[in-house]
């Protein structure tokens, strides 16, 4: 049996959605969505992210994704992790 959620009247903050803040009804079918994501498998080199690939497991996990680290210097986050992503190098001790 399909899941369904209907989720109604939603206030969104951005002005651009300005004609739809009147309210309306958004239908998520739970299974469907679920059933996509488990077909989906997108090699790594068309993500904008540094991993392997984008494959969920039985549970919904996405274990060939890595992490990324972000530091906050010079008025902006930049990555310093993994390295093939990194843009500057860690400061530490940070100040």
């Amino acid at each position: 049996m399909t899941q369904q959620f209907v989720f109604r009247n939603l206030q969104l903050l951005d002005p651009r959605f300005d004609d739809l803040r009147g309210g309306y009804e958004v239908l998520v079918e739970g299974d469907k969505i679920r059933e996509a994501l488990v077909a989906t498998d997108l090699p790594g080199e068309q993500t904008i992210m540094p991993w392997k690939r984008v494959k969920f497991d039985a549970m919904g996990q996405n274990n060939d994704a890595d992490p990324v680290l972000l530091q906050y210097t010079g008025g902006k986050f930049v990555t310093i992790f993994p390295s093939q992503a990194a843009v500057a190098e860690a400061i530490w001790p940070m100040k």
